[in-house]
């Protein structure tokens, strides 16, 4: 009775080892079932901020065995309705990831948390496991199997910013799971669309079961910041921007890394805005460029943001840091023109004067000009003599050229001697000039703009000296020097030879 008893054994793993075979590529051509019946598959995406807590695998078992199952990461890529025994090559990590016994019949499950994490996070590719044991056989549903909830599954238990939430990786049209498996006694048979898995070794021929649960962790988007807001005019060069004070346009702003590299630079609008946008989180400083005579106001003066960011003396911002992603726009930079140094003896260039008589600024700081005036464009009283009584006539002069044609010599003349002349009055020598003047002066008393055109050659010709003279003696050229390092002894006028 028992010699029959193993007889029966031995024919019952023969169907079993045949049944098995008959799902492999056969010379007999049968057809393979129908795979995956159900819901399309989709894969599972795991959002961005989700954490691993842990995770399992679950395994339905259809024949059981006293020997231990040992799981392995696979290292290498496969397809479920193509691996063989000898295409798959033993593409796995030696080194076992979990192990189990499948005692019982049904459903058991296994922690493979360590091995999940790999995946999750990235650190290893994730190609799925593979089932060995030594001896012996067991069989398990695949996710062919005809009921969904036999298949394989893997469950990710994670933690999000709405709480605690599990994902199921699973064949059932919520998920993409493909298995398969091979033996060593068909190395080019392939057995991807059988309903079970055969895993252990059957009369000297090791069968392996390979699955790969197939889900997807989104990538985080890059969190981003804007950097920027307003350089302005600061008229009463408080520091603090005040209602009224003008933005000055096309000013250059530097951003650096604070490990000393330059990012990328901007220009004011037109309104004295600019922005740096799209920025990573990192550490950063700016670099404020002061146009022209301006210098920077004193920074922190002010009790909010609404006043200047920027060190006087390099126009750098602090070091300030973007921990999180949104719009910081607080970092300002206030422009003042100095007041006239009237102790010193030095010149200005015209368009320095020109500015002091800006007109928002001259109602401001009237004082810093008119305290030169009047002054006379010819002799006092002149027939054709212009009286400059204050900075309102001074700008009308200094912006006359933009109005009217710039071949007349006389509009040519009248900003550089008028510039000449409030020079003299601050203080500059004006010995290097003095007889030219009282020339100029002598001829614009009996020569108005409108007589240009009825010039002499050697009149216009001497006109032009009298500019490029004065002009020479306000940007430093000659006499006492220029006051502004910057100036560099040129002061460009519009549709002038220079």
């Amino acid at each position: 009775m028992f010699k029959l008893a193993n007889i029966i054994l031995v024919f019952a793993l023969i169907l079993l080892f045949a049944a098995g075979c008959s799902e492999q590529n056969n010379p007999t051509g049968s057809t393979a079932p129908a795979k995956k019946e159900g819901v399309p598959s989709e894969s599972v995406v795991i959002p961005s901020d989700a954490s691993l807590d842990s995770a399992k695998i679950f395994l339905t078992v259809s024949m059981t065995s006293s020997e231990a199952v040992s799981i392995h990461r696979i290292t290498a890529d496969w397809n479920e309705m193509e691996v063989t025994w000898n295409s798959f090559n033993g593409s796995y990590d030696n080194n076992s990831e979990a192990s189990f016994t499948p005692e019982s019949y049904g459903q058991i499950g296994v922690d493979i948390t360590p091995l999940a994490e790999a995946w999750f996070y990235g650190s290893a590719v994730n190609y799925g496991i593979v089932l060995r044991k030594e001896a012996s056989v067991s069989q398990y549903r695949s996710c062919e199997y005809g009921e969904l909830s036999a298949r394989p599954r893997l469950e990710l238990y994670t933690s999000t910013q709405s709480g605690a939430e599990t994902f199921v990786i699973q064949e059932t049209g919520a998920g993409e799971v493909v298995d398969a498996f091979i033996g060593g006694n068909f190395p080019t048979g392939n057995n991807g669309a059988a309903p079970m898995l055969m895993v252990g070794n059957s009369f000297g021929f090791e069968q392996q079961s390979l699955i790969r649960f197939n889900f997807a962790v989104e990538e985080a988007q890059e969190e981003l910041a804007a950097i920027g807001d307003r350089v302005w005019e600061d008229l009463d060069s408080d520091g603090i921007q005040d209602a009224g004070e003008p933005g000055i346009a096309d000013v250059r702003i530097d951003l650096y890394g604070c490990d000393g590299n330059m990012i990328e630079g901007a220009l004011t609008d037109a309104e004295g805005y600019y922005l740096f946008d799209s920025l990573s989180l990192g550490e950063y400083y700016l670099v404020f460029h002061a146009p022209g005579d301006y210098l920077i106001s004193l920074p922190d003066q002010g009790s909010d943001d609404a006043d200047s960011d920027a060190e006087p003396s390099t126009g750098e911002t602090v070091c300030f840091i973007l921990d999180s992603a949104g719009s910081f726009t607080g970092w300002d930079a206030g422009f003042y023109l100095p007041a006239i140094d009237v102790d010193n003896g030095c010149t200005h260039g015209m368009h320095y004067w020109k500015r002091q008589c800006h007109f928002r600024r001259a109602r401001l700081n009237s004082s810093e000009i008119d305290s030169y005036l009047p002054l006379w464009l010819g002799t006092e009283g002149g027939r054709r003599s212009i009286d400059v009584n204050d900075s309102r006539d001074a700008r009308k002069i200094f912006f006359l050229a933009l109005f009217w044609r710039s071949s007349n010599g006389i509009i040519r003349l009248y900003p550089q001697l008028l510039a000449a002349k409030l020079n003299i009055a601050a203080g500059a020598d004006d010995e290097a000039v003095a007889d030219a003047i009282l020339e100029a002066d002598q001829f614009l008393a009996e020569h108005g703009f409108l007589s240009w055109y009825r010039l002499s050659r050697d009149e216009r010709k001497q006109l032009i000296i009298w500019r490029n003279l004065f002009r020479s003696f306000n940007n430093g050229k000659i006499g006492p020097g220029s006051c502004a390092e910057d100036q560099g002894g040129i002061d460009i006028e519009i549709g002038s030879n220079r």
